[in-house]
This record gives C-alpha cells, structure tokens and sequence, in this order.
C-alpha cells in the first residue's frame, strides 16, 4: 500500500518531470492565503466550516485542511521557486503542487460554466457530480447499486437516493458522525475503506488527499472492484495526475470555487 508521503510525492515527481520544458518564472510563488470559511449554500445542506490554503503561481492551488485546522501561512517563501519548497505541512505542499500543476494544458473530457448565486451553483454542481456517477453505474439496476459519498455533501446524498440508489456516507467530521442526512447515517471515518470495499462507485472528497485516506480508499477499491470518482477543489489542477493513482473520473473545480458569487468552471475527466 502507498504511504501518504508516497502518494504526494508521486504528485510531485510527475509535476518536476513535466515542468522541465517551462520557463522558471512559470513557478515562482507570487501569493499565499490562508482562509476560514463557514458556508451553507441551502437550507438542505449542512454547515461547512472549514480552511483552505491558497497557493499562487502562474494561477492558484488549492488545498482544504482537515477539519479543526489551526494551518496558517507567512511570506517567507514568496518569490521563492514553488518546486523547491519542502514545507513541513501537507496542506501547503499539496496547494504548492496544484499551483504548479496550474501552468500545464489540461484536456479536460468537458467543461462546465456555472454563474450566479452560490446556492444555484451548489445544486448544479451536485448535479454533475451525480451524473458522472451514476455514468459510473451503467448497466447497474439503482435498487441494487450501493454508492458511497466519502465526505458528505447532503445534496450529493439527496440525488442519488432520489435516484433510487443505495446511498451510504462516511466523514471525518466527529460532529457530523451519528447524525442523518437526507436519510443516510452519518458513519465515521474508520468505516470508509470497508464502505468503500462494499460499494459499486465511491464518490470522494479531494480533501482526502490532504487527511491522508485517499491511498485506503484506492486500496479498498482497487480490492472491491469499486470505481472512484474525486470530487476536487484539493488538488482541482492535478486532475489527469490524480487519475494516474487509479481514479476513474475526477470533477475538478478550480479557484473561485462555487461557494463564491460569479462563474466557477468545472472540469470533468474521465
């Protein structure tokens, strides 16, 4: 099994290799953010309250950090080549990464544009997501089709049982552990790789990369014969390289996500 640290640093390599054919100015750090955010685009959508760390180069990296994360960022490192910053932080290193990933031409198998309000972009995101599981489903009758959502997203949760799939969830968040969402037990995180193994299709959460789950769950469903799509705003720029790790779609979402007013793109590879 991939430790963590071989997982990102397998990211990293990939990153070196291609960036050998660009110009060093492509990579040098310009701006660092770190954000705390409480959002809750709908009334059927719980509460996220979390921090991302934003990395800028020649576009942003995103990274979210586990929940209850006390990360923050300095300007020592600015001007700096982002390629040489070995931060002791995970979080960092993994928005440093998809800041680098932002130079590379991505080919993306389609591109989404939502605009306006950030409760319509919510549905309409979910909604994407759900198609491209349940295109993961195919050939699948839903009354017999379990999907996992590794990282809940009560609207994710909501479609796919309205679509009359088998809907079970798992989340590292203690306080969302327990409770019902639209119907499914909330079960811990400690669940996920044996949910997952279970599962038809797993539908995970970027930030799964920075918790350090995302190599058991590719482990699980490598062993299960489960298909994994990532939902990404972690990582949203490394899309084709995540799918290098076994990932057979990745729904990536770059900077500004669609908690913000105006157009957010979505990508979809698959």
């Amino acid at each position: 099994m991939r430790s963590h640290e071989r997982l990102v640093g397998e990211l990293r390599d990939e990153a070196i290799r291609r960036s050998h054919s660009y110009d060093d100015e492509c990579f040098v750090l310009r701006g660092l953010w770190s954000v705390d955010l409480f959002f809750r685009p709908t009334p059927q959508e719980r509460e996220f309250d979390y921090r991302f760390l934003l990395a800028q180069t020649e576009g942003q990296g995103c990274c979210y950090c586990p929940h209850g994360s006390t990360e923050l960022v300095d300007g020592s490192k600015l001007g700096k080549d982002a390629r040489d910053i070995r931060p002791d932080s995970v979080c960092l290193e993994i928005a440093l990464l998809d800041a680098i990933y932002s130079s590379f031409p991505r080919r993306p198998s389609a591109v989404h544009h939502l605009d306006g309000f950030s409760g319509a972009k919510s549905l309409r995101r979910a909604e994407i997501v759900c198609a491209e599981a349940v295109n993961l489903a195919t050939g699948r009758v839903p009354s017999h089709t379990k999907i996992v959502n590794v990282g809940v997203v009560g609207t994710i949760v909501k479609l796919l049982g309205d679509a009359g799939y088998i809907v079970c969830c798992s989340d590292l968040d203690e306080d969302l552990q327990g409770s019902v969402v639209h119907g499914v037990e909330v079960q811990g995180g400690d669940h996920t790789c044996e949910l997952v193994r279970d599962a038809d299709v797993a539908v995970v959460t970027g930030m799964t990369l920075a918790t350090g789950t995302l190599e058991g769950i590719l482990e699980a469903s490598s062993e299960g014969g489960c298909k994994v799509l990532l939902f990404a705003e972690t990582g949203a720029n490394m899309a084709e390289a995540y799918m290098e790790l076994g990932i057979d779609v990745v729904v990536g979402e770059q900077f500004p996500f669609y908690i913000f007013q105006g157009r957010s793109v979505i990508e979809v590879f698959r």
